[in-house]
């Protein structure tokens, strides 16, 4: 499951109700964007019903709100009574429901429109990852209790609507399900209030896991898909169709061609520098956001099925074609490297860690060796994979480094393991900056700005922050960090410092992330540059992965030279 967990909020005037419920019956998606008609858009199909899911101490049960009950739920009141849940949150910025999204590769849905069986097994398949899904948040989601939220309430009752999709915005082939889990919970105590949303948030890695894991070994699923001749590679993909995805996906094709034509205005208004991350991150959302079609009301399905398997048959006719049975492979759990597994668990955990300098929580963890069983090969009964599953675990946790005091009582969300390996360097890396960290006699300011009347064009100079800046990176000090948000004259700063170094028979090399950075940044301060992995490579550094995945760095000798990285 590659979906993501979003926040449906009550909005100014309570419009986030109006958007969520504009959005489930009629499928025009965001929950950002004011609907057109507000309350008439909800009117217009009085007649849609939701299927809601009631998980109550791991008992799921169901049934069908309408579209004034569901407008109620949304609204945190009991939908068939009216009755308010806790008290009223009205500001604007209040959770109304959390929205996870169960969304597999684009190939399941390509080979379901092909064949009837697989379409209604790879809905029975989503059946069974929605109820695992369900009974997870009521049992490690919690609410809070007391000033401040200082007191977690373990959980007894949480409700759920699945929305159900067959297409991408773009009429793409995409089976997807949303499940809404409404913000109003309601504790062992027994009173309602809100779930802790960091918490649901923390742990969607861990669904998306368990998403992973049905995809890739649910035995139902792979059997069909092996009847029909069908195979998942190493990405989770069914090989035999994965090929066409791409060439098929008209959106992700408008997606890329927008960021292009959005980069390149950018960077004509900004010569001569590169976007940082979050104007990447702002230019993605643009790209994504812009021309994006609304889901039509009215969809012939049987035109819009002949003309995806038309556009299939140009793309490559084998698609379509039928294919022999393909067997399943019977790897027994005895036969897996759980000592493998276990590795794989921690580097999975260590790299989705970089946001928070290296630290994951038992989600984390546990999502880490989840994913390393669904790609082992091995097939089986999801309850089955549980004790291989726990077993991993178990074996992880020897290879981390508890950071935080009464690990036992520590809640699973909370962030305080590191892999040993993460901070084994970070303790060597501090280590050898302590070793650089001598102090020296920084360079006057006065003299900055002396040497800037000289060395910059006319309309430019430096202000008290850049002189000073300037004045420590060209004194003696051996180890120096100057940091400053983008267009606060970090690059003018290093062209002084480049002068007063030069005066002194010294010379600088800028370093920059990506080689393009580097050459951008070389030029604009006039010395040598060039990318960090460059720099290592020219050292004689080379890098690689090993069997976990994790990366390995090795150094050549002096008779190694011809090696290539």
């Amino acid at each position: 499951m590659r979906g993501g967990l979003e926040r449906w909020k009550r909005g100014v005037a309570s419009h986030g109700v109006r958007a969520a419920i504009a959005y489930a019956l009629k499928g025009e998606c965001d929950a950002g964007a004011r609907p057109s008609r507000g309350v008439e858009a909800i009117t217009a199909y009085a007649e849609t019903t939701v299927v809601r899911f009631t998980v109550t101490a791991g008992t799921i049960a169901t049934d069908g709100l309408d579209r004034d009950q569901l407008e109620v739920w949304v609204d945190g009141r009991d939908p068939l009574t009216g009755e308010r849940r806790g008290r009223v949150l009205d500001s604007p910025t209040a959770d109304l429901v959390l929205d996870g999204t169960i969304n597999a590769p684009k190939s399941y849905s390509l080979v379901t429109l092909l064949h009837p069986e697989l379409a209604r097994e790879y809905d029975a398949l989503q059946d069974r990852l929605r109820d695992r899904v369900i009974v997870m948040w009521q049992r490690e989601l919690n609410a809070r209790r007391g000033a401040g939220g200082r007191i977690r309430e373990e959980l007894d009752q949480v409700e759920v609507v699945e929305l159900r999709h067959a297409r991408s915005r773009a009429l793409d082939p995409h089976i997807h399900r949303h499940l809404w889990l409404n913000v109003r919970v309601k504790g062992r105590d027994g009173q309602w209030s809100n779930v802790d949303s960091r918490v649901a948030m923390k742990m969607h890695t861990l669904i998306n896991a368990e998403g992973e894991l049905a995809a890739r070994t649910d035995p139902q699923w792979i059997g069909a898909l092996a009847r029909y001749g069908y195979s998942l590679n190493s990405d989770g993909e069914i090989e035999q169709v994965a090929h066409a995805v791409r060439p098929l996906s008209r959106r992700s094709n408008q997606i890329e061609k927008n960021r292009a034509l959005l980069l390149a205005k950018w960077r004509a208004r900004h010569a001569g520098r590169q976007p940082g991350p979050v104007m990447l991150q702002k230019l993605d959302r643009q790209a994504w956001a812009l021309g994006r079609p609304a889901k039509p009301s009215h969809l012939d399905e049987q035109e819009w099925e002949s003309l995806i398997r038309e556009e299939l048959e140009e793309i490559d006719p084998d698609v379509t074609r039928p294919r022999e049975p393909c067997s399943v492979a019977d790897l027994a759990p005895d036969g897996v490297d759980l000592g493998l597994l276990a590795a794989k668990a921690i580097v999975d955990a260590d790299a989705r860690s970089a946001a928070s300098g290296g630290r994951f929580s038992m989600f984390d963890l546990r999502a880490g060796a989840t994913r390393a069983v669904a790609a082992s090969g091995l097939v089986g009964a999801r309850w089955a994979l549980q004790s291989t599953i726990d077993d991993v675990v178990t074996r992880a946790l020897p290879l981390t480094v508890d950071l935080l005091e009464q690990a036992r009582q520590r809640p699973a969300h909370v962030k305080g393991l590191m892999a040993a390996t993460t901070a084994s360097l970070k303790r060597e890396l501090a280590g050898r900056f302590d070793g650089l960290a001598c102090s020296g006699v920084a360079l006057s300011d006065q003299a900055m700005r002396l040497l800037a009347q000289s060395s910059l064009a006319a309309n430019l100079s430096l202000d008290a922050s850049q002189a000073r800046a300037a004045g420590t990176i060209a004194g003696s000090d051996r180890l120096v960090t100057i940091t400053g948000p983008a267009g606060t004259g970090k690059t003018t700063t290093l062209r002084v410092a480049r002068h007063a170094l030069a005066l002194q028979g010294r010379q600088m090399i800028v370093v920059a992330p990506t080689k393009k950075a580097a050459s951008v940044a070389g030029r604009e301060v006039g010395v040598a540059a060039a990318s960090l992995h460059g720099l290592l490579a020219d050292h004689g550094w080379r890098w690689g992965r090993d069997s976990a995945g994790a990366a390995v760095w090795t150094r050549l000798a002096p008779d190694d030279l011809g090696r290539v990285s």
